[in-house]
């Protein structure tokens, strides 16, 4: 029987056997077999990509907005904060006055507006976008479900490739990767992205920003989106988010509780009035985190208002429609943490890498278990018709505040809900989960949590130190990587 007599289902799991480009060989060796392979093969290359800041990258995700089938499927856009550059002295490509080229396009590329105007003509032109995305790192294979390539396989931004030999040997090629391009910053490109949304007038329901480099998260200043002609398009796409995800540096909230680099931040989440999940990952130590947390949790009107005048205080925000928090690698007080956790109407909300700090030595010493505190006063002050049905609390610690910064954290452990008998020790959990069940009581489970918190001190490393250079483990919240392909992967004779 030849493969044309073959039903669409046999075609599939062949397919399903194939490298990436011996799937684009076998789509494109006749019509007949392309039909019934296209549904799949979209949804498994075109639902989700990422892009670069670059001519090159940015082109082919116009293409497939000017595509009339292909743009259907689209619906998540990452932007990868990685950008070609020159590497002088490099044997990838002999014509190095190609990279220095496309060095120097770059730079006019984004100060002329080129990028912000193609990622606005292909915004808009994509009607069933739902998330866009910020990144500094490249998927794997076993992270985006798709093994189609070996478990080795990295998922990169289109266009990294550019100039390079992508036939020649893959190990060859993934350290020809680190020389032919750099990972930039994402201040201007998240103001960028966001400018773009709104000129495109799109009804996105998602942000999400997952940097895990070293000193390349979102400044301040990258929230000062509010101002000048755009304020209106910007706010109506603000006012149309449901899932927010940040990354905070420290840079410049070193020092500052409400100056104006805090109020960017703060504006900027009060416009997000129909948001519905939030999720901020800070990192260890810095000040502004508990500030902000803090801010976030006072008690707010529907009735508050913001002002857009520099150094002036910004009232607390509403948030009616959050249902869900998530915080990460923040250092903040019991009483703040406690508040932010039971202003609003939650149904789940997960800690991860938190540290509880108390500012008072005498206090601490009084009453040395924080966590176990954290937990009585969260049972005391969750209201008896609280929705919460999801909690997830992972390797936090907590520690004494000092006039130069955090003393050496201690770690806390939980006991596993097994009691030991005489003489055994309990087995110790650095998570702990509760999940609503006919007849828990999450109140009741935090009361019991409580007692079951045990403090120890590690060894400083063991707790949030700082990742070096890229590292998946640290960062906030372990993300999902999806479905992000190459250049390898795009055998556009559909684009």
């Amino acid at each position: 029987m030849g493969l044309l007599k073959l039903p669409p289902e046999l075609l599939l799991r062949i397919s399903a056997h194939l490298t990436t480009p011996e799937l684009g060989m076998f789509r494109r060796s006749c019509k007949s077999i392309e039909a019934p392979l296209f549904d799949t093969f979209a949804k498994e290359f075109f639902t989700k990509r990422q892009f670069m800041l670059e001519n090159i990258s940015l082109q082919v995700l116009v293409d497939i907005a000017n595509h009339p089938s292909l743009s259907r499927w689209l619906t998540e856009v990452i932007i990868g904060l990685d950008a070609l550059v020159l590497y002088r002295g490099s044997p990838i490509d002999a014509s190095l006055a190609r990279y220095e080229a496309g060095y120097i396009e770059r730079n006019i590329f984004l100060e002329t507006g080129q990028a912000r105007d193609m990622l606005v003509d292909a915004f808009s032109k994509l009607p069933n976008l739902r998330t866009v995305g910020l990144r500094d790192y490249s998927g794997g294979a076993a992270d985006s479900g798709r093994e189609r390539d070996g478990p080795e396989a990295r998922w990169r931004s289109y266009g990294w490739s550019s100039g390079l030999d992508v036939t020649a040997d893959p190990t060859a090629l993934s350290l020809a990767r680190y020389q032919s391009t750099v990972w930039t910053d994402p201040g201007a490109s998240f103001p960028l992205i966001i400018c773009a949304l709104g000129k495109a007038n799109v009804k996105a329901e998602s942000i999400e920003v997952f940097l895990r480099r070293r000193q390349a998260k979102l400044a301040p200043s990258s929230f000062n989106v509010l101002n000048g002609h755009m304020l209106p398009a910007t706010t109506i796409f603000l006012a149309s988010l449901k899932k927010l995800m940040l990354t905070l540096g420290a840079t410049e909230y070193q020092h500052s509780n409400d100056g104006p680099e805090g109020a960017s931040l703060k504006r900027f989440l009060h416009h997000t009035v129909n948001l519905e999940y939030l999720r901020l990952n800070f990192e260890p130590w810095q000040r502004f985190a508990g500030h902000f947390v803090d801010w976030l949790s006072q008690p707010a009107s529907n009735s508050a208002t913001t002002s857009h005048v520099p150094d002036t205080p910004t009232s607390p925000v509403v948030l009616p429609h959050l249902t869900g928090l998530d915080l990460g690698m923040l250092s903040v007080e019991v009483s703040a943490l406690v508040n932010v956790l039971t202003k609003f109407d939650l149904k789940s909300f997960n800690l991860w890498k938190v540290v509880i700090y108390c500012k008072d030595k005498a206090e601490l010493d009084q009453d040395p278990d924080r966590w176990s505190c954290f937990f009585s006063n969260l049972a005391n002050a969750l209201p008896a018709s609280t929705r919460l049905g999801s909690v997830m609390v992972g390797y936090v610690s907590q520690s004494l505040r000092q006039d130069d910064g955090l003393s050496q954290p201690l770690r806390i452990s939980f006991a596993s809900d097994h009691v030991a008998s005489k003489g055994e020790t309990k087995d110790l959990l650095d998570k702990i989960e509760y999940r609503a069940s006919y007849g828990s009581s999450v109140k009741l489970w935090a009361l019991d949590t409580a007692t079951r918190t045990s403090v120890e001190r590690p060894a400083l490393s063991e707790t949030l130190s700082e990742d070096e250079g890229e590292s998946d483990s640290e960062g906030g919240f372990d993300v999902e990587i999806e479905e992000v392909t190459d250049d390898s992967d795009s055998e556009e004779d559909d684009a």
